[in-house]
């Protein structure tokens, strides 16, 4: 009888159990891109949203270090905050930052422990950024993703991509 309650109640556990997933969305670029330099395009971004962190994978046509900047950018889901995190290389270092916006007014550089990026440079390159959830809230849904290139110390903006819609990590 107890092997029979104990089995059952594995079985109960293994089915009703939901494993934690992430909300994993691909944004092609469907922009065109006449005028664009090949170091600032962006042909897809990959937003990979769990209860750990936030991953951006922005596939490039072509990554250089020099002067490039990704910002991505997403709203907090009912507060009026964004979050926007960049990264560059600026004299040889990598610089990986995170501000919150509030009411797109007041911006405030926040200390993000674990926040960091990787790029692969070169032809088809990539750069990802990865955002600890203890800097979004602590997964708190999120809302308009984007993302971004630009030139280090230029206001424009060169090739955005985005994507609408709710971002939730569990």
């Amino acid at each position: 009888m107890r092997r029979v309650l104990l089995a059952a109640t594995a079985l109960l556990l293994v089915c009703t159990a939901t494993p934690a997933h992430a909300d994993t969305r691909t944004v092609t670029d469907t922009a065109p891109d006449a005028g664009i330099p090949a170091a600032y395009d962006i042909a897809g971004v990959t937003r990979d949203y769990d209860d750990d962190r936030l991953l951006v994978t922005s596939d490039m046509a072509r990554v250089r270090r020099k002067g490039v900047v990704l910002t991505a950018r997403s709203a907090h889901d009912w507060e009026g905050y964004v979050v926007v995190a960049r990264t560059w290389w600026e004299d040889g270092q990598k610089v990986d930052r995170l501000w919150l916006w509030a009411n797109t007014v007041t911006r405030t550089r926040v200390d993000c422990p674990g926040l960091s990026s990787r790029w692969r440079p070169g032809e088809g390159g990539l750069i990802r950024l990865r955002i600890p959830n203890s800097c979004l809230f602590d997964g708190y849904q999120m809302r308009d993703f984007s993302a971004t290139t630009n030139r280090l110390g230029f206001a424009g903006i060169y090739d955005p991509v985005a994507s609408a819609g709710v971002l939730s990590s569990v």
